[in-house]
């Protein structure tokens, strides 16, 4: 059957476009053109072309997917969604923008009801003040707390540095929380421990277990089992079993000397030696000792 600016509904689902082909023995719909999907005032998807299955009410939409739930935009060209479930998934590449945050992968699952998102394969999340890069990511439009399951760079707008493999955070209070293989970059500066925490608006950072806090400039290491770092005085200090390394410089750093500075080492050593011996000279004249001139000439 061919319809013209028809209307589909189902359960809480209902769907519209300029035509579409229904097939009522097997409950199928393809629909073209101006596709919309409306899950009451939350759920709205939009496309060019749409296949709806009835009985297993999946629905694949192809060509510029647009999917708007409250204040989360998800865009893709290749889209399956389950109206039963309200869980979407693209497999060729999307887009979620949510305030001001944007994510994009090649592969993505979106859950309607706790507005998850679930990101996998060249995962990049843009926020104004980060850039994130990890594989696996997790991340909640309605907190905006991002979760990370695997190796995650975190670049501030500083060009600090924050590299974990599982942790939290969050975009709106800036603060993250890392619990393996951490470790914090700031310049010259790091700090590493078991669990990592730093608030990036206050510039404070805590480790706990295995610190480790690294200077290169000043060529200085800290250890203990508990760290703190302040971003503003770059002031860090660590307590519990701690310790101090001081890298010194080694005989092989000290120069050669040159023949030039051997030659003017020997003047000064002559010059020196015919001062003393002038100075010796004088001494004689005033000296009320009974000793002959030549020993006194012989005097180191």
């Amino acid at each position: 059957m061919k319809v013209h600016n028809g209307v589909f509904k189902q359960d809480y689902s209902t769907l519209t476009s300029d035509s579409a082909y229904f097939y009522p023995d097997l409950n199928l719909v393809d629909a073209f053109s101006h596709v919309v999907i409306n899950q009451g005032d939350t759920v709205h998807i939009y496309s060019d072309l749409l296949h709806y299955d009835g009985n297993t009410k999946l629905a694949t939409l192809t060509n510029h997917v647009i999917m708007v739930d409250k204040d989360a935009t998800l865009t893709t060209d290749n889209f399956t969604y389950n109206t039963a479930t309200r869980i979407g998934t693209y497999i060729e590449g999307g887009k979620l923008v949510n305030k001001g945050n944007t994510l994009v992968s090649k592969n993505g699952y979106y859950f309607s009801f706790t507005r998850d998102a679930y990101f996998r394969y060249d995962v990049v999340c843009t926020t104004p003040d980060a850039v994130i890069k990890t594989d696996t990511m997790r991340y909640n439009s309605g907190t905006r707390i991002t979760y990370f399951y695997g190796p995650t760079i975190i670049t501030g707008k500083d060009k600090d540095v924050l590299y974990t493999e599982n942790g939290t955070y969050n975009t709106v209070t800036e603060q993250a929380a890392f619990g393996k293989r951490n470790l914090y970059i700031n310049k010259t500066k790091s700090l590493r421990g078991d669990s990592l925490f730093y608030d990036r608006l206050k510039g404070y950072g805590r480790a706990v277990k295995h610190v480790t806090f690294n200077d290169t400039q000043d060529r200085m290491t800290l250890k203990g089992e508990l760290g703190v770092y302040h971003k503003s005085n770059e002031e860090a200090w660590v307590t519990d079993n701690a310790y101090m390394i001081f890298v010194t410089e080694d005989s092989s750093a000290v120069k050669k000397p040159t023949t030039d500075s051997v030659a003017k080492k020997l003047r000064a050593d002559s010059l020196l030696k015919n001062a003393k011996a002038g100075a010796i000279d004088s001494l004689t004249k005033k000296l009320p000792l009974p000793m002959p001139y030549r020993q006194i000439k012989n005097l180191p």
